[in-house]
Order: structure tokens, then C-alpha cells, then sequence
């Protein structure tokens, strides 16, 4: 599989652990759903839950000069972001009383989120469903699309509520039409 870079951003230690729950996040409002939703249903005093951010480290992309690790003052501004956006999360579960360990990965996204939750041997892994926050339409739901085909766990893909989505301003998902023609293609 792909390699990434890590490190670990926090850490605390577990009394006795008896599940490892993984939680994807990023700087969305639907990554704020997917915590929420797993501190208030999943999350249980004796789970160790592991925090992961990934940021893309594609070569094309970085060699093409479009993207934002090209510059190291860029890279250090995401970096600290991301480091923020854990502590923030690490916060919650330590008030809670809850064992967590915050990874920053780079790599592939989605190949390095699979890769780091196969090598931890999560129980379960949290992700939010995608394709809802306007601002990236399709970003999460591929990688949880991902996600659920490649993991050797089971995936929990947390779908915001119409009232939440209402709430956080973001776009709602729209249903198929009815009426739309389909088209069905066959092999020659």
C-alpha cells in the first residue's frame, strides 16, 4: 500500500483498553458531526480512540506547483492547522476522561487513512458521509465510499440530520428525480 508520513500530535494512556475507535476528521462542519456523533453513541470509557487527520501529499499535484506543501510557509501554516484541529478534538476526549492518541498523517488521503486504521487494528472507524459541505462536494464521501471497501474493520459513516445540516448552513443532499431519464449502457 502507499506509505505516509505521521506523527503523533497528543497522546494519552489508557487504563484498560478494549476497543481502538478511529475518527477521521478534517476542518468541516460535517467532521464536527461525525465527533459529536461519536462522543454522545460510540465512544465508551475503556476505548482508546485514535484522532486522525491525512493531508494530500500527491507528487502530480506538488510537482505541478498547485499545491500548498510546494511552499514551506504554506506547508507550516497547514501544518499548525491541523495540529489545532486535533488538539481541539484531543481536548473533548480528555475532559471525558477518554484514552486518545492524534495522528497528522500525509500521503493519499484515502489510502492513508485505510492504511493507518488496518495497521492499528481498529475495532471501528468513524467517518463522515460526504458529498454534503458545499465547499468540497464529493472530497469525504469518496473517502468514506473508500473507506467501507477497504478496511478490515467495520466503517461507521455518520450522516448529519436535515436539522443539523439546516443548522451548520450546509448544502443539502438531493434525492435523485424521479422523472430523470436513464440510461443504460450494455457491452457490445
Amino acid at each position: 500500500m502507499h506509505s505516509s508520513n505521521s506523527s503523533t500530535v497528543l497522546r494519552s494512556e489508557p487504563a484498560e483498553v478494549k476497543r481502538t475507535i478511529a475518527i477521521a476528521l478534517d476542518d468541516s462542519k460535517l467532521a464536527q458531526v461525525t465527533f459529536d456523533h461519536a462522543m454522545a453513541n460510540i465512544i465508551r470509557p475503556t476505548d482508546l480512540v485514535v484522532l486522525i487527520h491525512v493531508q494530500s501529499n500527491d507528487a502530480s499535484v506538488i510537482l505541478s506547483g498547485l499545491h500548498p506543501l510546494h511552499d514551506k510557509a504554506v506547508a507550516d501554516a497547514r501544518r499548525e492547522s491541523a495540529h489545532a484541529l486535533l488538539k481541539h478534538h484531543a481536548a473533548r476526549l480528555s475532559e471525558a476522561k477518554i484514552a486518545f492518541t492524534a495522528l497528522y498523517l500525509l500521503g493519499p488521503i484515502k489510502e492513508a487513512l485505510v492504511q493507518k486504521v488496518n495497521e492499528l487494528k481498529a475495532n471501528t472507524l468513524v467517518v463522515g458521509a460526504g458529498g454534503i459541505d458545499s465547499k468540497r462536494p464529493a472530497f469525504l464521501g469518496s473517502v468514506a465510499d473508500y473507506c467501507i471497501h477497504y478496511s478490515e474493520c467495520p466503517v461507521l459513516v455518520v450522516k448529519p440530520t436535515s436539522e443539523q445540516i439546516k443548522d451548520l448552513h450546509l448544502a443539502p443532499v438531493q434525492p435523485p428525480m424521479n422523472d430523470a431519464p436513464t440510461v443504460l449502457r450494455m457491452p457490445m
